[in-house]
């Protein structure tokens, strides 16, 4: 286990980036801002000044490893951006009252290629874990199309794990959900597979069905690219070109 850091200095930040590396991890991920389950900050705040998040972007890509921001709030995605991180998570633009997205953010978003990960995964029938997420998703949503129209790179995701309504088999359910911010199906399915591979840094092994690499894929009854739901009709399931049993 990793002992707790609380780090409001940039040598604090690079000797907490550098502590992982020796655990021998694949990706850091930091707190540009609060969330909804964190105690001390909201999710429209700032956690790191843009000097200290440009602390922790040199010391990951110094020891060859891709930094995540978890922001929320417009500052936090500002600064983000700026510091050179290599994905940006949720980016809502949360603020204290609403939603808050300057279009010249947006824009900028779109334009730099750092992946935008839309963790909008959910499953079907049930809200949205948080009220004060429940109170903005249009606006998220208004965002989130916007981001897709100016060519933005995004990659689907699901932020599984936080609470009964996101499983950690609930990554299908955000596929489908894609093509509502302006997708089409084919970039839906490549935001999943082609494009998560770059942006975890493994394309040269998966993410695509090419020589050489190790074919993974999910073989569905019907087309997705006609209807897209029918990537929930699973037929079979391969791992490095080998068929794996499939639950009952």
């Amino acid at each position: 286990m990793f002992r707790d850091w609380v780090v409001e200095v940039e040598d604090g930040v690079r000797r907490a980036v550098r502590e992982r590396v020796t655990h021998g991890v694949d990706v850091i991920k930091i707190m540009a801002t609060g969330g909804n389950m964190t105690p001390t900050f909201g999710p429209h705040e700032s956690q790191y000044n843009r000097a200290e998040l440009a602390a922790a972007v040199d010391e990951a890509h110094a020891h060859g490893l891709r930094i995540a921001a978890h922001a929320h709030g417009p500052q936090g995605i500002a600064d983000a951006l700026a510091t050179g991180v290599d994905s940006i998570e949720h980016c809502t633009f949360f603020t204290a009252e609403g939603v808050d997205a300057d279009p010249d953010i947006l824009e900028q978003l779109a334009r730099s290629g750092v992946a935008i990960s839309m963790t909008a995964a959910l499953l079907p029938g049930s809200e949205v874990p948080y009220l004060a997420m429940r109170k903005r998703l249009d606006a998220i949503f208004a965002n989130c199309a916007t981001l897709v129209r100016a060519g933005a790179r995004v990659v689907c995701s699901s932020d599984a794990g936080v609470g009964p309504n996101k499983p950690h088999d609930v990554l299908p359910h955000d596929v489908v959900g894609l093509p509502r911010f302006g997708m089409t199906n084919a970039q839906a399915l490549t935001a999943t597979t082609a494009v998560a591979a770059e942006v975890c840094g493994i394309a040269d092994t998966t993410g695509t069905l090419e020589p050489g690499k190790d074919a993974d894929f999910v073989a569905v009854r019907g087309n997705p690219l006609d209807d897209i739901n029918a990537i929930h009709d699973v037929a079979a399931v391969f791992v490095k070109g080998t068929q794996v049993p499939m639950a009952k």
